[in-house]
């Protein structure tokens, strides 16, 4: 029965899976697409990972190694990272090829989180590192959000999803600092004629 239900899993759209969860708990499905991809995002960091108990992901996440905030945190900065580099690239002429955005494990590990890692635990690099390998590796098992692609990973099945992280770790930030509001809407006015953004 598990690796039938694995193979339905794999058939259904990711989006699908999500809004059929949401709306049989809240429902309804929410109207605006910010409040959707809230939700969305809300159920792939929590019910997901809750499945299959016995599973090495879920017992990391179980003895509280990554809180769901944090979970959200390193996401929502990676997918900012990620959509800046690629905003970056676009403006130095090369065009994307697909419906998503993939970076490659050695710069989404190394290059991105790790250094963020660093910061935010006040770990030394090299165990943030092997910390970031390690949740990139369980993300991509366990919550649908990161996802492997040839060469890289993914934030979610299509741009969309990289655009409401990005926005998410933005407005996240300014929450958490008021001080930063300047910067942000600085931020926000220098790129609002920029399409990508």
């Amino acid at each position: 029965a598990g690796s039938e239900l694995l193979q339905e899993r794999v058939k259904t759209p990711l989006m699908v899976w999500p809004a059929t969860l949401i709306d049989s708990t809240d429902c309804e499905l929410p109207e605006q697409r910010a409040e959707l991809y809230n939700a969305y995002t809300e159920v792939l960091l929590g019910e997901r990972l809750k499945e299959e108990e016995g599973a090495e992901a879920a017992k990391m996440l179980r003895e509280d190694r990554w809180p769901k905030n944090d979970r959200r945190l390193y996401l929502t900065y990676a997918a900012f990272k990620a959509h800046q580099a690629a905003a970056e690239q676009q403006m130095a002429g090369k065009k994307r090829e697909r419906a998503v955005v993939v970076v490659n494990e050695h710069d989404l590990a190394g290059a991105i989180l790790a250094p963020f890692l660093e910061s935010y635990l006040s770990m030394p690099l090299p165990k943030a590192r092997d910390e970031a390998r390690a949740f990139i590796q369980v993300m991509a098992e366990r919550s649908g959000i990161l996802q492997a692609q040839p060469g890289g990973y993914s934030f979610g099945d299509h741009l969309t999803v990289q655009e409401f992280l990005a926005a998410s770790y933005r407005v996240d930030n300014l929450r958490a600092d008021p001080d930063r509001r300047a910067a942000y809407l600085a931020f926000l006015r220098e790129r609002a004629g920029q399409s990508w953004w």
